[in-house]
Parts: C-alpha cells; sequence; structure tokens
C-alpha cells in the first residue's frame, strides 16, 4: 500500500498562507488542499458572478498561487483546491501566466 501526505493550505476563503508554505515546506507532503468553500462564500461568489461575469472565484486565488506554485515544482506537491467557487472557468486563464512557464495539469470543468 502506498502512502499520501496530505497537507491543509486553507480552512476557508479568508486564511493566511503562510501556514500552508510552512507545511509545503517542511511537512514532507505529496498534496496541499486549500478548502475556501463554505455556504455564505458560495452565496458571495454568485452575486459577484452575477454582477461581473468574469469574475465569481475565489479573489485571493493569484496571492496564494504565487508563492505556492514554486514550492509545487520544487518539492513535487500537487494542489487540490475549490477556489474557482462560482466560476472555476473564469479563473483558469490567469494561472498560466502564474505557473512561470512550466506545464502544470489544471483539471477544471469547462
Amino acid at each position: 500500500m502506498r502512502t499520501i501526505r496530505i497537507g491543509s493550505g486553507a480552512g476557508f476563503g479568508g486564511d493566511r498562507i503562510e501556514p500552508a508554505l510552512a507545511v509545503m515546506e517542511h511537512g514532507q507532503i505529496d498534496s496541499i488542499i486549500f478548502e475556501c468553500l463554505a455556504e455564505r462564500t458560495i452565496a458571495l461568489a454568485q452575486q459577484h458572478k452575477a454582477t461581473r461575469p468574469e469574475k465569481g472565484y475565489n479573489e485571493l486565488l493569484e496571492y496564494r498561487m504565487t508563492p505556492v506554485l514554486p514550492l509545487c515544482v520544487e518539492k513535487q506537491i500537487k494542489v487540490i483546491t475549490n477556489m474557482g467557487a462560482a466560476n472555476p472557468v473564469a479563473s483558469k486563464p490567469g494561472l498560466p501566466r502564474l505557473c512561470m512557464g512550466r506545464l502544470f495539469v489544471m483539471n477544471c470543468p469547462t
């Protein structure tokens, strides 16, 4: 049986990034999860999407992924998140720029 080590990067939409980075740097993990949705969060994302169709995803996505992605490459850690919220497709275009020209597999609804 193979052991998979999973770290927690966030437990709600406004969590700080520093603990996630510490887990990635020192936790010997295979994956990190940013669980950022709850009923209130998804309702706010739906409202945001209704007024601005290109939005509706977690506004902290780029802020969080900017320091996270280099560690993902360095330590071969997978990111699992629901930061796409009410509009995961709209969150997708900004991610390649954050990936610094490296190849990442992004599973996102179309």
